[in-house]
């Protein structure tokens, strides 16, 4: 039985990849960090990331020691650096995540 090779992306449009990537990483969820010194900050993320990735995001683009950093959500509970949003069971499409620097 012969392999058959999946088209290339430019072969089936960028969308269509686009598409299953996110179906693939658990859709986008635009997180709201709150607790920053310079305010409320937006990003879409995936539910597939972690605490850990967005924690070196947050030091990336805010300039906030990584190792700082405590996130939090619904109310004070932690979100540990492997889990992802998805085990944390952060769904939807919109999800406010708190910040502590230490």
């Amino acid at each position: 039985e012969m392999f058959k090779l999946e088209k290339l992306p430019s072969e089936r449009g960028i969308e269509d990849f686009e598409r299953e990537n996110e179906i693939a990483e658990g859709g986008k969820i635009k997180i709201t960090f709150k607790g920053l010194s310079d305010g409320e900050y937006q990003k879409d993320v995936a539910s597939s990331q972690t605490a850990q990735e967005l924690k070196a995001m947050l030091e990336a683009d805010k300039g906030i020691d990584f190792k700082s950093i405590t996130l939090t959500f619904d109310g004070g509970k932690a979100m540990a650096d492997p889990l992802s949003l998805s085990d944390l069971g952060i769904s939807g499409t919109e999800a406010t995540v708190d910040v502590q620097v230490s």
